[in-house]
């Protein structure tokens, strides 16, 4: 999500065995509220299934972080923003 070196990114990457995830990576560039988003993604879907990983939400990961500032409400959308790429890169 975004474009490194022109403001706020985001990449999220993930490695599957089998069906499941077994490794979770991020990288951005944004606010501390985008480094927890990303690192509560990592552990979110740690062995999950793809489909299990397409079924986290804005409010699964804010539940995950114990809440967001209400003004950085965008940021858990920015970041499963990213997982979606990254699962549909996974799924070509």
């Amino acid at each position: 999500m975004g474009t490194p070196g022109l403001g706020p990114y985001l990449v999220f990457q993930i490695a599957i065995v089998g069906t499941r995830v077994e490794q979770a990576r991020f990288q951005c560039h944004n606010c501390g509220v985008t480094v927890a988003c990303g690192s509560a993604l990592t552990e979110l879907v740690k062995n999950k299934s793809l489909d299990d990983c397409c079924q986290i939400t804005e409010k699964v990961l804010c539940n995950a972080l114990d809440g967001v500032p209400q003004d950085k409400m965008h940021v858990p959308t920015f970041v499963l923003g990213a997982l979606k790429l990254a699962i549909g890169d996974v799924s070509k």
